[in-house]
């Protein structure tokens, strides 16, 4: 792994892929999509190549980000949630729906995924 140049990001920031970039499934050729894949995997190496050093610490008294955001303090060992949605975000109008969950000021657990459906409102995306 020390043969890769670092990166600070497993993917590249700021990409966002449109249905129209990929090929309809009949014309997919096996060796291209390992091609993908191994570029990927390349990527998030090169990405564990330059963070190494870097680690999730927990303490005892942290301030949770999240409930700081909103004015909030936080106890010591304090477990919070956070979950969001866009509206329309991507080209289909589907939203993204996300979630984490945090103890002791670092992140245990999130999520994020596109929402099934499209949804009319913000509202109705967050809901």
């Amino acid at each position: 792994m020390s043969d890769y140049t670092p990166v600070d990001t497993p993917r590249e920031a700021n990409l966002h892929l449109a249905a129209s970039d990929s090929l309809p499934l009949d014309k997919k050729d096996a060796d291209m999509v390992r091609n993908c894949q191994e570029l990927a995997a390349k990527r998030i190496l090169r990405y564990l190549a330059g963070t190494r050093s870097l680690g999730i610490t927990y303490k005892r008294g942290a301030m949770d980000p999240i409930l700081l955001s909103v004015g909030m303090e936080t106890a010591p060992n304090q477990l919070s949630a956070s979950a969001d949605a866009d509206h329309a975000g991507a080209d289909d109008h589907r939203s993204i729906s996300g979630w984490a969950i945090m103890l002791a000021g670092a992140m245990i657990a999130w999520s994020s995924k596109r929402q099934p459906v499209t949804a009319i409102s913000s509202t109705e995306s967050k809901f």
